[in-house]
């Protein structure tokens, strides 16, 4: 199932037509079954797919989907600036 939902496989038809707080709230329920099955760090998991889905969105040919890409880059860039901060 991981490798069927994996941001590689999403075509440019499936990201048209869906948005990403779906893929969001999918990649959450992914981490956390990842993280129970193999002994993952959950959020460890949940960082990585968020990248892939931002980078796979930042790739697509959609005008909208490539700035929701770049934006969730962003979002992805503040959340590890705040951690960092937080612990030195």
């Amino acid at each position: 199932m991981e490798e069927r939902l994996s941001p590689e496989n999403l075509t440019d038809a499936d990201i048209k037509e869906v948005s990403l707080d779906e893929l969001k709230h999918l990649i959450r329920f992914m981490s956390l079954f990842k993280s129970h099955s193999t002994g993952c760090d959950r959020y460890e998991v949940l960082e990585l797919y968020e990248l892939e889905i931002a980078k796979r969105f930042l790739m697509c040919p959609y005008f909208e989907k490539r700035i929701k890409g770049m934006k969730e880059f962003k979002l992805i860039q503040e959340k590890v600036l705040n951690r960092v901060v937080r612990n030195p």
